[in-house]
């Protein structure tokens, strides 16, 4: 395969994208990307995140909290949608998980197939949340019901989850 035919196939779509860099960089660009969030996410700090390219480096700063949760505070999950991750959920005292959507808002997303039970479980098991919460209690946006089952993320990854208001500001404080 041509480096011209392989460039292009890893471009086809985001996952394989970041798939891709992580390969042929061994690695470095997640270390890359973690350094980067740990520095960013420091309190007190802003981020700033242009929309350009992926959405991976977006996800590691939002991925340890919003506000200053502790172990009992609410874990929410969410697509990788720019708005709600930088600036609907600023306010909350809660621990964001986000799940691959390919940059699409959630209610798209989960009716297109790009936000489904599979990336929801993939997500809680892979990004450290346990470790970080006293239970196993998840809300979702209502309209990320299209494309997950509540009962099938619990049988698979023992979370249990529920639907919340269509609106992040309607989420209780």
């Amino acid at each position: 395969m041509s480096s011209l035919a392989l460039m292009r196939w890893l471009g086809s779509s985001p996952r394989r994208y970041d798939a891709g860099m992580r390969l042929l960089t061994l690695g470095r660009v997640t270390r890359l990307h973690t350094s980067l969030a740990e520095a960013a996410a420091a309190p007190g700090r802003n981020v700033l995140e242009l929309g350009c390219g992926t959405g991976a480096l977006t996800q590691r700063p939002v991925e340890r909290s919003v506000g200053a949760p502790g172990p009992s505070s609410p874990v929410i999950i969410t697509g990788n949608y720019d708005l709600t991750v930088r600036r609907v959920l600023r306010g909350h005292d809660a621990w964001v998980v986000v799940a691959p959507s390919q940059g699409i808002n959630v209610w798209c997303a989960a009716a297109g197939g790009h936000l489904s039970t599979h990336q929801v479980v993939t997500a809680l098991k892979t990004c450290g949340i346990e470790q970080r919460v006293s239970h196993h209690r998840a809300i979702l946006p209502q309209l990320a019901a299209t494309g997950v089952m509540a009962r099938e993320v619990s049988r698979r990854c023992g979370w249990h989850v529920r639907f919340g208001p269509v609106y992040a500001e309607d989420l209780p404080r």
